[in-house]
């Protein structure tokens, strides 16, 4: 979606589909929608497209309307994902999924702290059991036990009761808030494949069991394929935290070069606005978390490469 809102604002701005221009938005909706930092990476791109919408004016009315016009396109969308969830859920609502970090970081902060920050409504749970099975649940680079097998805890709409995890949640880290970031230091380590000798869930191989009666069949092209892609799933080309190395040395060589324009420097802010706020909302280190940070490195590169060969031509 966000690829796609990319090549929309592009073709408004390098072709002149004025047109386009209004679908973008559309698109940068569905890919701010689907991820609770979505709306982060979102932010450049709208300024970008800010920029593009107000090209017949001067630079600096254009930078200054245009990054207005940015903001208030992300600020649209947020109310508006708001507003369409708030419509689908209407008659079942849904329990808050990012309740899951909170209690992570209380179980988290429960062990190393030893002072049971944990709700009660959450001890009271048959699948809590005691602290002490959930802290043996606890990996600081995944939450996926606690609330999966064998853990099972289960969520809650009830207004009351999330009032009290989130003030528990508060509280615990305001406390310890050394033993908060050391873990959640460590969640994010592990997402870039950093200070790890594997990079954790790189691809998917194969399909998981279910109960569709769905099977997968390997033919020799996909066996190839994964084949190659098992033998380098450790290397760099794996590892988010290349990713971002290397989008860095990309926008300050341009911006040297005098070589970046809009696009690109709206694809390197939101390959970091979409990795950098993992730090705090990360559920598990699983490197496909980090997808759009990877694709727009790549884009961003792309771009730069065109321009210079279009600078190179003229």
């Amino acid at each position: 979606a966000l690829l796609w809102g990319v090549a929309l604002t592009l073709a408004a701005d390098r072709l002149g589909w004025r047109r386009a221009l209004w679908i973008a938005p559309l698109a940068f909706f569905y890919g701010a929608a689907v991820r609770l930092n979505g709306m982060t990476a979102i932010l450049p791109l709208a300024v970008w497209w800010g920029w593009v919408l107000m090209r017949p004016t001067g630079w600096r009315h254009r930078l200054l309307v245009g990054a207005l016009a940015g903001v208030v396109l992300t600020v649209g969308t947020w109310v508006g994902i708001k507003a369409v969830n708030g419509w689908l859920t209407r008659d079942h609502p849904i329990p808050p999924p990012e309740q899951a970090l909170y209690i992570y970081d209380l179980i988290g902060l429960t062990g190393g702290s030893g002072t049971v920050y944990v709700p009660e409504y959450i001890l009271r749970q048959p699948e809590a059991r005691s602290i002490s099975w959930l802290l043996q649940l606890w990996y600081p680079h995944t939450l996926s036990a606690i609330f999966y097998d064998p853990g099972n805890l289960q969520f809650t709409s009830d207004p009351e009761k999330l009032a009290t995890l989130h003030a528990a949640w508060f509280r615990a880290v305001s406390d310890h808030p050394g033993i908060y970031l050391r873990h959640r230091l460590i969640m994010f380590e592990y997402l870039l494949g950093a200070n790890t000798p594997v990079v954790h869930y790189p691809f998917h191989d194969g399909m998981v069991k279910n109960d569709m009666g769905l099977t997968f069949k390997r033919t020799p092209l996909n066996a190839a394929v994964m084949s190659s892609l098992h033998a380098i799933q450790d290397s760099l080309f794996f590892r988010g935290w290349a990713y971002l190395v290397a989008c860095l040395a990309l926008c300050l060589g341009a911006l040297l070069l005098r070589r970046i324009d809009g696009l690109g420097l709206a694809l390197g802010a939101s390959a970091f606005a979409y990795a950098l706020p993992y730090f705090m909302i990360c559920p598990t280190g699983d490197f496909r978390y980090l997808w759009w940070t990877v694709l727009a490195t790549l884009l961003a590169a792309a771009t730069l490469l065109a321009d210079r060969n279009r600078a190179d031509a003229s």
